[in-house]
């Protein structure tokens, strides 16, 4: 009777940790990770944010890697933009992801008139599963500057999804 109860039991802790559950994870890249797109760009970071000078516009690129399969479930947007939304100013960031021959947009956020002004963290669902066979990811940056205000962009935060699962039998790696 002991060793049918120990199977049993054996059995039922095995099943609850091969059932997969869903972890949550959050990737954030911060301002210091994204690269001016042109070498021409003016920009400034202390290490929280990101600001660009004068009334141009700048673009900015990062990568972003994340682990095959994972479902990313939102993108936010942090960010600072004072310029009073109908001063023509606004914050964006794209994620994109890139493929051979060519790109596709996952998501596009963007402060402006409707997230009125100050710091805010724009949400925006994604529903998607990074498929790294076909696509490397990235992240699109543009600060583009209105008649009046502050622009500084923080940081973006991917919340995704992964599976874990316990290896046995002969799928089960030896060192």
């Amino acid at each position: 009777m002991k060793k049918l109860t120990f199977c049993f039991f054996t059995f039922a802790i095995l099943s609850l940790i091969n059932a997969s559950p869903l972890m949550a994870e959050y990737l954030s890249i911060p301002c210091g990770a994204f690269m001016p797109k042109d070498h021409n760009t003016g920009w400034t970071t202390n290490g929280g944010y990101l600001a660009t000078g004068g009334e141009q516009s700048s673009e900015f690129y990062a990568p972003v890697i994340l682990p095959d399969s994972a479902y990313i479930n939102t993108v936010y947007l942090q960010a600072r933009d004072d310029s009073a939304g109908d001063a023509g100013g606004y914050v964006q960031v794209q994620l994109i992801g890139y493929s051979f021959e060519s790109y596709d947009y996952i998501a596009t956020l963007s402060t402006g008139v409707e997230w009125g002004e100050g710091t805010i963290s724009i949400p925006m669902d994604v529903n998607q599963y990074v498929n790294n066979s076909i696509y490397s990811y990235g992240l699109d940056l543009k600060i583009v500057h209105g008649t009046t205000g502050t622009l500084w962009f923080y940081r973006c935060v991917i919340d995704y999804d992964i599976t874990q699962r316990v290896l046995s039998g002969p799928e089960q790696q030896t060192e």
